[in-house]
């Protein structure tokens, strides 16, 4: 499949999937962003079917976003009206305000217009270009960097050809906690919840005691405080995912009995491969090299791509 799609699509999806991660965030500025990125992702798919089918780049960088809106329904839907019309209106006036007047959208409209872009790419995608937009991939396992991901998803593939789901997604489940854990690490901060103060103290004088309690609880807090901030930075969008991902068939440390369908680990897959391709510019080298070091320690191969 991945051969057969152009590499404008690519762009495209890629737009699409920078406002996805944008809206997530939903700041004043996340909001923005995102729109503007749907709505940048809908005209490139415009002007690239209509370059692809009939009309010239000469003849497209005169065209307002209106009149590909034209050109595309009169050409290649055959005076069909545009799927999502009015919506796609609504987000070009929004778009269009958020340049000129400052424009915030809101939460819900931000929500909506994520849909109806997505509904937009995915319907027409499938009528001009015969593919599924779904299977549009920026995900290439030849450049993923962590050994250890690597492995896993290849185990899972040969897991799913020979028709065992739940090793499957057992195997996707593990590749994506070692990209997690690649990306983000796993921090500790139980040596920030107790204060070792060594005072000696052996009348227990209840000054020094109060000090030591204080201290005691600005470690704990310290400690609290760091883990909310680390929370923070991480991207909601992947905390959800994160969540959906060791539910959906087994929690830490345990398996359950429960068969996995074919949605659900198609769905594990695509979701896999969507994640590895946003964050793997972002791997903690030193967390990987030490990852490696202890997997060579016992008696392994292991290298960093």
């Amino acid at each position: 499949m991945a051969e057969k799609i152009p590499k404008r699509l690519f762009i495209i999806k890629d737009l699409f999937s920078h406002g996805v991660q944008h809206a997530y965030f939903d700041t004043k500025n996340d909001r923005r962003l995102a729109i503007i990125s749907f709505h940048n992702s809908i005209e490139l798919f415009l002007r690239y079917a209509l370059n692809t089918k009939s009309t010239s780049n000469n003849e497209l960088d005169k065209m307002k976003f209106e009149e590909k809106i034209d050109e595309f329904k009169n050409k290649l839907l055959r005076n069909k009206e545009l799927p999502y019309y009015p919506k796609i209106q609504d987000l070009n006036d929004i778009r269009n305000k958020i340049y000129h007047d400052y424009r915030i959208p809101t939460t819900e409209e931000t929500e909506e217009f994520k849909v109806i872009t997505r509904l937009f790419l995915e319907e027409l995608t499938k009528e001009i270009f015969d593919l599924n937009f779904n299977d549009i991939s920026l995900f290439d396992l030849e450049t993923v960097r962590n050994p250890f991901v690597k492995d896993a998803y290849i185990e899972g593939l040969n897991q799913l050809q020979n028709g065992n789901n739940e090793g499957s997604m057992a195997r996707f489940q593990r590749a994506f906690n070692e990209q997690w854990n690649s990306v983000y690490g796993t921090p500790s901060y139980d040596s920030l919840t107790r204060a070792e103060v060594h005072i000696s103290n052996p009348k227990s004088d209840p000054v020094i005691d109060e000090i030591i309690s204080s201290i005691d609880t600005l470690y704990m807090e310290l400690g609290y405080s760091l883990k909310i901030i680390h929370e923070f930075i991480i991207s909601k969008y992947h905390l959800e995912l994160k969540d959906w991902v060791n539910t959906i068939y087994y929690g830490p440390g345990s398996f359950t009995n429960k068969r996995v369908t074919p949605e659900e680990i198609n769905k594990m897959k695509r979701l896999l491969e969507e994640f590895i391709a946003e964050t793997d510019d972002h791997i903690l080298k030193d967390y990987l090299i030490e990852r490696i070091k202890k997997y060579k320690w016992k008696g392994q191969e292991g290298k960093i791509t």
